[in-house]
């Protein structure tokens, strides 16, 4: 068999007719890299930047529907707490004398936001707007809430909305600033 020591064989993951990759080989691999880079990284900048503040949205609303349920299960009012200067919320019940005190189980302890993400401001109809310290939702009973609209931002200025309604306890969340007419 004449040319047989001229064929590529594998030996043991070894090629004998060694090559590297050529230099445009390697830059279209590069090109290729990059392009992609360009399409992705602004998405995921996106979801990186974006997703302490929309988690944050989520954990309130959590609180928020437990609040209005626990309101209807107990009979007892509540109310969600929030205190705008430290970020936190948390959720309080009213006793057998009348006085609300904070309730301590795992799900209703104080939150506090993540960094660079705020509570921009709380509106009711009992105080109005609320841009700085402590104020609250009532839940009550007969299933009732407080008409609440609140914006969580993050330090880039986003701004997400959520809105309690007062009938049904209903919550609608917006990836934008509502104005509330008073």
């Amino acid at each position: 068999m004449e040319g047989k020591e001229n064929m590529r064989t594998l030996k043991t993951g070894i090629w004998n007719n060694e090559r590297g990759f050529t230099f445009i080989e390697l830059s279209m691999v590069l090109i290729i890299i990059g392009v992609v880079s360009v399409l992705a990284v602004p998405r995921l900048k996106n979801l990186m930047w974006h997703g302490d503040v929309k988690a944050a949205v989520r954990r309130l609303s959590g609180a928020i529907r437990y609040t209005h349920n626990q309101t209807a299960m107990t009979k007892s009012r509540h109310r969600i707490m929030y205190d705008l200067d430290n970020s936190r919320y948390w959720i309080v019940i009213r006793d057998e004398n009348g006085n609300f005190v904070e309730d301590r189980s795992v799900i209703t302890r104080k939150m506090t936001l993540p960094d660079k993400v705020r509570i921009k401001d709380v509106f009711t109809q009992r105080e109005g707007e609320v841009i700085h310290g402590i104020t609250y939702t009532e839940f009550v009973p007969n299933g009732l809430v407080e008409d609440t609209v609140i914006h969580i931002e993050n330090d880039e200025g986003r701004v997400f909305t959520m809105i309690i309604k007062p009938l049904t306890g209903d919550l609608k969340v917006y990836d934008r600033y509502i104005k509330v007419r008073n």
